[in-house]
């Protein structure tokens, strides 16, 4: 049965492309060391350094926070965010892809804390 198998298996293994590779890094995020660029009664927006300095923009309202990244963040629409209160996790993954020739960042693992629509303690962890 191994040599049917190897041999269903070794087209799939010849078709996938050998520049594509990804792969994972991982940052802190601490607000408390990022610049508040806005601050009201409604909410706050820090700037923050991502993956090797890459921008991101963390935002905060109604006990809410949403995260946007890159260099044209104001012509990008608010960042998303859970439906709950929620905060965020103090690490960031970074999925990278090493199409160009060097590692660039193409999305983000978020690891959200969100509260319990009913009574607002604390309910667990959710990624976005």
């Amino acid at each position: 049965m191994k040599p049917i198998l190897l041999g269903a298996c070794l087209p799939l293994l010849l078709a996938a492309p050998a520049h594509a590779a990804f792969n994972s890094a991982y940052t802190d995020l601490d607000l408390d060391q990022c610049p508040v660029l806005d601050s009201d009664d409604f909410g706050t927006q820090w700037s923050c350094p991502g993956y090797k300095g890459y921008p991101m923009l963390v935002s905060e309202g109604d006990l809410r926070f949403s995260i946007r990244y890159g260099f044209n963040i104001d012509k990008e629409p608010r960042g998303q965010t859970p439906g709950p209160f929620n905060e965020l996790g103090p690490k960031l993954e970074w999925r990278l892809s090493n199409a160009s020739g060097r590692w660039l960042p193409i999305a983000t693992i978020v690891r959200y804390h969100v509260a319990d629509p009913e009574s607002g303690e604390n309910k667990g962890q959710c990624w976005w």
